[in-house]
């Protein structure tokens, strides 16, 4: 805990600071924090007093206050989950977890928008929040813990839905122009059309150019979102097309112990070749009605996705071409049998055509022989998902609400091999790193539950408990990009339990909500000595997370988030790289301690501003817990004014001490590598709305 005594150290004079010269979030009544509006949790809305798990809500103002130029900059809001910044837009997650690397790490977590997830079950990628349009949501939630027996597999640590603003919500048009002196360059139009009061059009569009401060990186990025609205006597009716295109110029890791302190190496770029293409296209129709006391609620929709990009972060820099097509539909039906019951139940569907190359254009730096140019893999894989899932929710008295909640999942694979099956080498070359299966069909079933109770202490304050399984099907690239002569991988779906007990209330100055869990996960997928792909890692997860929000005088606002948490393996799995008993080993990558602290004052109507401090502890490297990157603290310094009416101006002096620290450090290939995190720089914004 050296470096969070270390990280903490200049809060006072930052606060004396802040309260000096700055301030700024709108003063909250005590009962709106319990009247938040939460989706994800039910899959309909719900005020957050009756919600009986651990949930954030980031909302429209909090967004508008950090406008992020990085999804990253919006966790730090949400407590236990850590969104660490890569090169452009890129990323990885840890939602109350370690940060997961691998072929199939992106499916510990659901990444959605509307509810609709940006990828389809069994093709997840680590990156894939950057297909969201999170610069126009209304508002993103988090949830913490395992998901599936709502939403099945890819929900097993932990859920994100990004929520775009409904078109009749928006009755003026805006246009923000944001500017930074890291040739940051950033264009969000939202404008109404056609309304009604019943009806009515929402387009938006954001297009950002971005030429980072590191050697040959940066990326251009445009998004257009288009949302229809329809508020009927009978039906309400929801539809949305979203299109994103990212073209990024990729920096890879810099490395060598500390390398992130070096100001010359740290503006480097080891891959100037590295490069992201990425067009991702979505469409869905939601429609609910009520019909002899049920309501009914159907949504299909609609996914296209094609990337390709260079796989820097290997010495042979392959490129990988990946897309999917998929249609799918929710379904769900609402039912009160009694004024204290109700039913829930639903079908999820969906069906995939993906595929995926690796190829490799140039020659390996070293054995060669292993490592070939030419096809790696070339397959596609059919999938079919289908769920069905019910739960009851019962009001058994004025201060108990339980719930319940099963989920029975089906997914297949069928995959075909369009390369030659068997190794990607010459038939005399032992150890190919590249094993192509041959063509066949895999499928898993699964079940999950989840169980919640929720008692009212006062009307303003409440305890919650909540106990859940989780599951995550195999991925398809874990089952059949295999390595060194694996000719079948036999794995097994990951399996979460998890129990949490946590308080959550409002004061008249205080809204609160701190949360203690304990998960145990089995058949972790991994990569053992041999370079298999093999089932039966075992980790333990436990903790205490926090979210406070202080008000004073009308003008004065501080909010607090973080985590204690301890993440380790249960058993000695094989791991690749790792020749020594782990067994009671922390997981690498897997901080005990974040926090963020929030500190705003209105220093006039018309003059609001904020000091935010984000501090991240010491983390492990490696699973035999032998190197460590020291954790770090950055702080960020802002600023909104009112010119006029329509009219706002907004300052922010980010990284303000300038702290030479990495957004993620991992160890790979014997060396310890990181991404840089970025120097003190200014973001200016003009916002007119009219």
């Amino acid at each position: 805990m050296t470096s969070v005594k270390k990280a903490l150290a200049p809060i006072p004079a930052l606060l004396a600071i802040t309260l000096a010269e700055w301030g700024g979030l709108q003063p909250v009544s005590a009962s709106e924090y319990l009247e938040t509006v939460v989706v994800t949790a039910q899959r309909d809305e719900t005020a957050l007093r009756d919600v009986t798990q651990s949930a954030t809500v980031i909302d429209s103002e909090a967004l508008k206050r950090i406008n992020a130029d990085h999804m990253h900059q919006l966790f730090q809001q949400a407590s236990g989950t850590w969104v660490s910044r890569g090169s452009g837009q890129e990323h990885l997650t840890a939602i109350r977890s370690p940060v997961f690397t691998g072929a199939g790490a992106c499916g510990a977590f659901q990444m959605s928008q509307d509810g609709v997830p940006l990828r389809a079950a069994g093709f997840c990628n680590v990156n894939q929040l950057f297909d969201s349009h999170y610069e126009a949501a209304q508002s993103v939630e988090v949830q913490r813990g395992p998901k599936s027996a709502l939403y099945g597999s890819n929900a097993l640590f932990g859920a994100i839905d990004i929520h775009l603003p409904r078109a009749l919500a928006v009755t003026d048009t805006s246009v923000a122009l944001d500017a930074s002196s890291q040739d940051f360059y950033r264009l969000n139009v939202a404008s109404p059309f056609a309304h009604s009061p019943e009806q009515g059009w929402l387009a938006m569009a954001t297009i950002t150019d971005n030429t980072d401060e590191r050697e040959s990186a940066g990326y251009q990025q445009q998004k257009i979102s288009l949302n229809y609205q329809a508020d009927g006597k009978r039906i309400q009716r929801n539809s949305s097309l979203q299109f994103t295109h990212l073209d990024q110029q990729t920096a890879g890791y810099i490395v060598g112990e500390n390398a992130y302190k070096d100001d010359t190496l740290r503006l480097e770029n080891p891959n100037p070749e590295a490069y992201r293409k990425s067009l991702a296209v979505r469409a869905y129709d939601h429609w609910q009605w009520r019909r002899n006391a049920i309501d009914w609620s159907v949504k299909p929709y609609f996914r296209y996705t094609d990337m390709e990009f260079l796989m820097h972060f290997v010495p042979w820099q392959p490129v990988e071409k990946n897309n999917q097509r998929s249609l799918g539909t929710q379904l769900q039906a609402e039912h009160a049998i009694a004024p204290t019951v109700v039913l829930r139940g639903g079908i999820d569907v969906e069906f995939t055509k993906a595929a995926l190359s690796e190829i490799q254009y140039d020659e390996a730096p070293f054995a060669a022989s292993r490592f070939p140019e030419g096809v790696h893999y070339d397959y596609s894989v059919t999938a079919q998902m289908g769920a069905l899932y019910s739960g009851v929710e019962w009001q058994a008295s004025e201060r108990w609400l339980l719930n319940a909640n099963l989920r029975g999942d089906y997914q297949r694979y069928d995959y075909q091999t369009h390369a030659a099956a068997g190794s990607g080498c010459e038939a005399t070359v032992e150890n190919c790193r590249f094993y192509r299966p041959a063509d066949r069909d895999d499928s898993f079933n699964n079940v999950s539950i989840a169980a919640g109770a929720r008692y009212l202490i006062t009307p303003a304050h409440m305890f919650f408990t909540h106990m859940a399984s989780g599951f995550r099907a195999p991925q398809a690239t874990e089952l059949y990009r295999l390595q060194q002569g694996q000719s079948v991988a036999d794995l097994s779906s990951v399996k979460l339990n998890s129990v949490e007990l946590g308080w959550r209330g409002s004061f008249a100055w205080l809204d609160y909500q701190t949360t203690l869990f304990y998960m145990e996960m089995s058949d972790g997928i991994f990569q053992n000595a041999e370079r298999a792909n093999v089932s039966g890692a075992k980790t333990e997860h436990q903790g205490v997370e926090y979210e406070l929000t202080g008000r004073w005088l009308d003008r004065l606002t501080l909010q607090l988030a973080g985590s204690f948490a301890s993440h380790e393996y249960s058993n000695n799995p094989a791991l690749l790289g790792s020749g020594s008993n782990i067994q009671g080993n922390v997981i690498d990558t897997a901080p005990k301690a974040m926090h963020s602290a929030v500190l705003g004052w209105q220093v006039t109507p018309e003059l609001h501003g904020s000091l935010d401090v984000s501090l991240m502890d010491d983390y492990f490297l490696d699973p035999e817990n032998s190197s460590s990157y020291e954790g770090h603290s950055v702080s960020n310094l802002r600023a909104s004014w009112s010119l006029s009416r329509g009219l706002t101006a907004k300052a922010s002096l980010l990284n303000m001490f300038d702290q030479r620290y990495a957004d993620r450090a991992d160890i790979a290939f014997g060396e310890q590598r990181y991404f840089p995190g970025q120097s003190r720089h200014a973001m200016l914004s003009l916002i007119w709305r009219g």
